[in-house]
């Protein structure tokens, strides 16, 4: 209404892949302490899942830009007057695995193409984590239909420093292709264990952290043989996209990830508190569900 009204970040490390406990902790300072009106952030479900409860029971709009479940949104459909204050705007990991399952299966046509192997053995290997728990049940189910044998599952944790074993079996069973889904460290080591066993098996999928400069040389360059997709890439997708790319690049030396949607939650929050002309939570809701 023509008066401007600086819009305040607080920032605070929520440390949620590694305790959920720190997570509520953190995001209860920030409500009650530092009184923020507007949550935008989060990464890991497990703890995102305990983060949002204490944000719909202060009536806090929270805007998820990294966790990736499904079951997320899902309560707002299971218990909408509770969870009705929860927003994303970055894709959940079932659509991801639809998107996953575009690569393998161009994948599964060039070993039948180039190998003559007719029907390619395929291994799953997610970490055990909530966000991949869709993406491996419907690996499991599609392989079939896919034309694929399924040799196994192998899940380990996200922190995992040694993979080795898991690879060696990979190799044991005869797997042609590894479909990963990783986002933890484990997805580097992951990478760097595949390359120094010469696991003869193509990897398809998806690694967070292979979104990142860093990914290249902590993998020893045998990051070059793995795949993932990002919510951004260097390319002229809207007029923001490239300025916002080549300024934080220039600014942190680093590549911005699927999470630099938090840019656009923020702008989200503006507009509809242009259109609703208030802070109230209910008000803003209204306006959020009428964008896309």
């Amino acid at each position: 209404k023509g008066v401007k009204r600086p819009i305040k970040i607080i920032k605070t490390d929520t440390s949620e892949e590694v305790s959920a406990t720190d997570a509520v902790a953190a995001i209860e300072k920030v409500i009650s302490v530092d009184k923020v009106d507007f949550l935008v952030g989060t990464h890991r479900t497990e703890s995102t899942l305990a983060m949002q409860d204490v944000a719909m029971k202060n009536r806090k709009i929270l805007i998820v830009t990294g966790a990736a479940s499904p079951i997320i949104c899902e309560r707002v459909g299971k218990d909408y007057d509770k969870y009705k204050y929860t927003f994303r705007t970055w894709v959940n990991s079932a659509f991801m695995g639809k998107a996953m399952f575009m690569g393998l299966d161009d994948l599964a046509k060039r070993v039948r193409k180039e190998l003559g192997i007719e029907k390619p053995k395929l291994a799953v290997f997610s970490e055990k984590l909530v966000w991949a728990d869709p993406v491996v049940k419907a690996a499991e189910a599609m392989a079939p239909k896919m034309g694929m044998e399924l040799v196994g599952v192998w899940r380990p944790s996200a922190a995992a420093t040694d993979v080795t074993p898991e690879l060696k079996a990979i190799q044991t069973s005869g797997a042609h292709i590894i479909y990963t889904a990783t986002s933890g460290t484990m997805g580097v080591v992951m990478c760097k264990q595949w390359g120094e066993l010469q696991v003869p098996a193509a990897m398809i999928g998806g690694h967070s952290h292979a979104c990142v400069k860093g990914f290249w040389k902590a993998t020893g360059g045998y990051g070059n043989y793995a795949s993932t997709f990002t919510g951004i890439g260097p390319a002229k997708i809207t007029p923001k996209t490239l300025p916002f790319w080549n300024k934080f690049v220039k600014r942190f030396d680093e590549f911005p990830g699927y999470e630099s949607s938090t840019y656009d939650a923020v702008y989200l929050l503006k507009e509809a508190i242009e259109k609703s002309g208030t802070l109230d939570s209910d008000a803003i809701v209204t306006e959020l569900e009428k964008m896309e």
